[in-house]
């Protein structure tokens, strides 16, 4: 992970990260829909809860989502996903560096997207718990993807990218 951050990340390695956070994270949600205690469900909304209020600082903000992800997988109360999904976790961890130029447009496209899996969960609902961690999933493939691409682009092009917003 430190080298590839170093190196700059390609689209092949995010494709790869994603592919295996869309094998693991909906079925997480769904376990943890399941299996999660009053306690782990209070942990998960908490999360959530500190997301939204960090919604204006990048580095904060990376935390709570790191934590809410973390949270989930932790009431799955499976010791092997919560391995794994913490490698994961690392690997998203360091990737999202390419999110802090937009944080708050991304931001406002997450938000929504890791209520309806917080909200899927509270419910324990397992079918949409799956869906919705899905489709987060996806959405932030994509704005990783167009991410990257716009950071291959020349710095003027970046910036009248950035203001055509």
């Amino acid at each position: 992970m430190t080298w590839q951050a170093e190196v700059g990340f390609t689209e092949e390695f995010v494709r790869d990260l994603f592919q295996v956070r869309l094998m693991l994270e909906p079925p997480t949600g769904a376990a943890a829909a399941l299996n999660g205690t009053q306690e782990d469900l209070d942990a998960i909304r908490e999360a959530f809860e500190q997301m939204r209020k960090s919604a204006e600082d990048f580095s904060s903000h990376l935390k709570a989502d790191c934590d809410f992800h973390d949270r989930i997988s932790q009431a799955t109360h499976n010791g092997y996903l919560i391995q794994i999904n913490r490698i994961l976790l690392d690997a998203v961890r360091t990737a999202q560096f390419l999110f802090q130029a937009d944080h708050r447009e991304g931001t406002k496209l997450a938000l929504p997207l890791h209520k309806d899996v917080c909200e899927a969960i509270l419910h324990r609902d397992q079918d949409w718990a799956r869906t919705a961690m899905a489709r987060l999933v996806h959405e932030a493939e994509k704005a990783m993807l167009a991410t990257l691409k716009l950071e291959k682009r020349s710095p003027e092009t970046r910036v009248a990218a950035a203001l055509a917003k």
